[in-house]
């Protein structure tokens, strides 16, 4: 993978970058649910997209890996 796309969150950025010599830059992310679809999409800058993701999830997450995750994570 030749970069690792972040947020607009400087220590993001730096954190990787600086220490351990990983590219990084800044993205805009999106999550849109549809129906049963989840479509994630990943754009840099604002208006040229450079990936598309849908996903039918066929089950909720469990209890258990739901703890393991940030209470900002979309799922």
């Amino acid at each position: 993978m030749p970069d690792i796309y972040v947020t607009a969150n400087d220590a993001a950025l730096a954190s990787g970058r600086e220490g351990l010599g990983a590219t990084k830059k800044f993205a805009h992310f999106a999550l849109t649910r549809e129906g049963g679809l989840v479509q994630g999409t990943l754009e840099r800058p604002a208006s040229k997209r450079l990936l598309t993701i849908t996903a039918q999830p066929d089950s909720r997450l469990r209890p258990a890996a739901r703890q393991m995750c940030s209470t900002r994570t979309n799922f």
